[in-house]
């Protein structure tokens, strides 16, 4: 088994998109796929519809690329740079959003149902990502309060900064991807 992992920093669906086209266009082996993206998309501020139409816009060319070909997409965090989740009371203070501060949670959940959707419309299984950082206590979702150094979710320390995955946790979710593979290829 050969196994690429295209990286692009900053990027979003449609850079990922153009790199696959680059790399891989004139390749005549399938492609099986497990794109962990679309955080940079909504820190842009992009609407959802135009994030969908991104994915879609992969998920094309890979079809196209050959038949048997596949496509998976993982759900999008919920860092708390860009959502607010619920806040206890108790640590209110230090969650409270900063002025302009614009809520993307409504926009990341419309996300998450398109790409499950998408993601059962090809059979294919998602990593859920929108799990990471986040607990749901009584039916109410919120971001975990790290008091543990060992147990950070997010590299950065102050809360309204907090968007990339520390590298524990980064390599959770490379675990993740290798257990798809072994399962769907």
């Amino acid at each position: 088994i050969h196994i690429d992992i295209e990286s692009v920093v900053g990027g979003r669906y449609r850079d990922l998109t153009r790199a696959l086209k680059s790399l891989y266009l004139g390749k005549e082996q399938d492609l099986d796929i497990m794109v962990v993206a679309g955080i940079n998309n909504i820190g842009d501020g992009q609407h959802v519809n135009d994030i969908i139409d991104e994915i879609i816009d992969m998920q094309s060319f890979v079809k196209a690329h050959s038949a048997t070909s596949t496509i998976s997409f993982a759900t999008v965090m919920f860092p708390p740079k860009f959502c607010s989740l619920y806040v206890p009371q108790v640590n209110k203070p230090t969650w409270d959003p900063p002025e302009g501060f614009i809520n993307r949670r409504r926009d990341i959940e419309c996300l998450n149902a398109a790409i499950k959707a998408i993601n059962r419309s090809n059979d294919r299984i998602s990593i859920n990502m929108h799990g990471y950082g986040v607990r749901t206590d009584r039916g109410l979702k919120m971001h975990l309060h790290e008091t543990n150094r060992n147990c950070r979710v997010w590299r950065e320390n102050i809360v309204r900064q907090k968007l990339h995955l520390t590298m524990g946790n980064k390599v959770k979710v490379m675990e993740k991807i290798v257990k798809y593979f072994e399962a769907n290829c």
